[in-house]
């Protein structure tokens, strides 16, 4: 089926009140459905983006998802800088306060600088029963004003109104700068030290639910793969009483996403992987989307 024909079959509605700012996709159909908190990246706000379309994805298949944005957007911070997690936790609060949500407890679905704000919320958060994260991050970066890269002064995220922790740039990135970003953020994990790094490490092991990390080997902008292992790592060694799984795809790249939707030649080559290689993870990550969603929100919690 055209992801494209969902338009006009799901009912939304633009949320700009009670401090929120997204679009909110009702389940298709009459009867609600378990609520689901979609996360964009670092470069994604706004709507009609690639969250917008999973989120009206997760609506036909049953799930109220809220396609949140958090900052560069009404009522939000202009810039990824000490976005509070508390607004998180309020975008929670609204969502299973609606008619149309079932559960107490939501899944999350979130990419790349989102999936910090996730983990962080999710580790202390128990109504976050599903978090999903697609080539994620396993650090806290720093912030981006203007959205661009800085001197790593400034947090990306807050709590309680202090900064998160984060993993700062390495001394002399200034002169790597005509590197990749896929070198760069490599560089900065090896050369930080190991209180840095753990410090800024997200907490997934605190999550109270299940997890699904998706990672593609090829990333051109960050090693997701390295990331995600070093998570699932972390799940092992503290046993996570709940499902977890990495699934690693040898020839996606940065852009994996929906299915339903052929990558763009333009895209493979500045996120990378294949064409071929991307469209398999968007399909593939999408089942076991759709199932770690299925068992972790429509059973009782053991």
């Amino acid at each position: 089926m055209n992801e494209e024909s969902f338009d006009g079959i799901t009912s939304s509605r633009k949320i700009e009140r009670d401090g929120l700012s997204g679009w909110f996709y009702e389940p298709l159909g009459t009867e609600p459905g378990p609520g689901v908190l979609v996360l964009h990246g670092s470069g994604a706000s706004g709507e009609r983006g690639y969250p917008d379309r999973f989120a009206r994805l997760l609506a036909h298949h049953g799930y109220a998802a809220l396609d949140l944005a958090y900052f560069d957007a009404p009522g939000t911070s202009p810039d990824l800088v000490e976005v509070p997690l508390e607004y998180f936790s309020h975008a929670i609060d609204w969502l299973v306060a609606q008619r149309e949500v079932t559960t107490e407890r939501v899944g999350t679905v979130a990419w790349s600088r989102g999936t910090e704000a996730q983990f962080l919320l999710a580790a202390h958060d128990d109504r976050v029963g599903v978090a999903i994260a697609y080539v994620l991050s396993a650090y806290a970066f720093p912030g981006l004003p203007g959205n661009e890269p800085t001197d790593g002064s400034v947090s990306a995220w807050s709590r309680d109104g202090d900064p998160v922790p984060f993993v700062p740039p390495y001394d002399g990135i200034e002169d790597d700068m005509d590197e990749s970003s896929l070198v760069r953020f490599r560089r900065t994990v090896e050369r930080a030290s190991p209180d840095v790094l753990e410090r800024a490490v997200l907490p997934t092991e605190d999550v109270s639910g299940s997890v699904l990390l998706v990672s593609g080997e090829k990333d051109a902008t960050w090693p997701s793969s390295q990331f995600a292992e070093t998570l699932a790592n972390r799940l092992s060694e503290h046993e996570h009483r709940w499902p977890y799984e990495h699934l690693r795809y040898p020839d996606a790249g940065h852009g994996i996403a929906s299915p339903y939707r052929p990558p763009t030649e333009s895209l493979t080559d500045s996120l990378g992987g294949t064409r071929p290689g991307n469209s398999y993870a968007n399909a593939d990550a999408w089942f076991h989307t759709l199932e770690f969603l299925r068992v972790g929100l429509h059973t009782e919690d053991s």
